[in-house]
């Protein structure tokens, strides 16, 4: 799945419109329609973190396809990264 259909995927399903997206990320609709059609890459670093920001997801969550994501608790992190702070200390 190309990132410009995640973004739109994602703005969906917070209920927003391109027009209000844009507005959370300083952006313009056009621009947002841009992204979403793959007419504008998705490249900006900045534009990622605003857009990853008003979406609520992680910035790598806007390039992976909606099946494949997985959120995970931080307690499942911590309990992951647990060992590997136990090897190192």
């Amino acid at each position: 799945m190309k990132p410009t259909n995640r973004v739109r995927e994602l703005r969906l399903r917070r209920d927003l419109t391109q027009e209000e997206l844009a507005k959370l990320v300083g952006s313009s609709q056009g621009n947002i329609s841009k992204i979403e059609s793959g007419r504008n890459d998705l490249m900006d670093a900045d534009l990622i973190v605003k857009l990853s920001r008003a979406l609520r997801v992680q910035p790598w969550e806007l390039f992976v396809g909606g099946s494949r994501v997985q959120r995970t608790s931080p307690h499942r992190k911590i309990a992951i990264l647990a060992p590997i702070s136990h090897i190192s200390a």
